[in-house]
């Protein structure tokens, strides 16, 4: 079992777009974004506070009450204001209104992008493509463990349309997705369960 991001991609993720809704631009959405993941550790916060950097735009000021929930995303108060970066399930979980924003969120999760809503409120503001590659080396690797007989499955908390392309990418025919990190476990407990002999690869929280 490989997890996805970092292990079977590069794991330096980069913005590629800025899709703003309700009224707001680009600039102000990707301000608003970097206010809230100024104090992450994750690397799609650290990729949105990168691409504000780089945009010469300053992140919004009057951050508090930070919070990370893991496989789902982060919430914050920027000034008074609740502002929730994250996935769908983030936004379901929370009410969030998602304002025309699911056909962009399929378009970018085609692309093997993953799609981070920004919502102010209860209304999604505009959404976030983060694009994390695969490794160059890692179709190789997967074609090598096919031919020593092994199955080879993807485990990941992103979503199966992102999970898909990146899969397809690497000729993995088995994924798992939309898994919390805290479910990984069960998932591999449930392999072995059926007699398999598990051995999983991957980085960080795994």
């Amino acid at each position: 079992i490989l997890d996805k991001t970092g292990t079977l991609t590069q794991g330096w993720p980069d913005v590629t777009d800025v899709v703003p809704l309700a009224g707001l631009d680009a600039s102000e959405l990707l301000a608003l974004a970097a206010g809230v993941e100024k104090v992450s550790e994750h690397p799609l916060g650290e990729a949105i506070v990168r691409a504000a950097a780089e945009r010469g735009i300053a992140p919004a000021n009057d951050l508090a009450d930070f919070d990370y929930t893991p496989g789902r995303g982060v919430r914050a108060r920027i000034g008074a204001e609740p502002v929730l970066l994250g996935n769908r399930r983030l936004m379901e979980q929370s009410g969030v209104v998602l304002n025309g924003a699911e056909e962009t969120l399929a378009a970018l999760e085609s692309e093997g992008k993953t799609a981070v809503l920004v919502a102010r409120g209860n209304q999604v503001m505009g959404l976030l493509g983060v694009a994390d590659p695969p490794k160059p080396e890692a179709a190789q690797v997967v074609e090598a463990l096919h031919e020593l007989g092994l199955r080879v499955l993807m485990l990941t908390g992103d979503t199966r349309a992102t999970a898909l392309s990146i899969a397809r990418a690497v000729k993995i025919d088995e994924v798992i997705a939309e898994v919390l990190p805290q479910e990984k476990l069960l998932e591999i407990a449930a392999l072995q369960q059926q007699g398999q002999v598990v051995a999983m690869v991957g980085d960080g929280v795994n």
